[in-house]
């Protein structure tokens, strides 16, 4: 179980790299208490042509780890 609040992802394509707090997307199919639990999914509105090559890093900014 990670807190949302201190979790980053950051994406990279051919255009830049690009972070977000998890604040910026939503957590799904959770339980609503702030925290990213095994089986919960994260959904952000950023849309990318099916042929983009992108590299996702989730960061968990209190313990400094991707």
């Amino acid at each position: 179980m990670l807190t949302a609040a201190d979790l980053r992802v950051t994406v990279a394509n051919a255009s830049g790299e690009y972070a977000f707090s998890f604040q910026n997307g939503s957590i799904r199919d959770g339980d609503a208490d702030s925290q990213f639990d095994p089986g919960e999914t994260w959904d952000l509105a950023w849309t990318q042509s099916a042929d983009s090559e992108v590299t996702v890093l989730l960061v968990d900014e209190s313990a400094e780890t991707v």
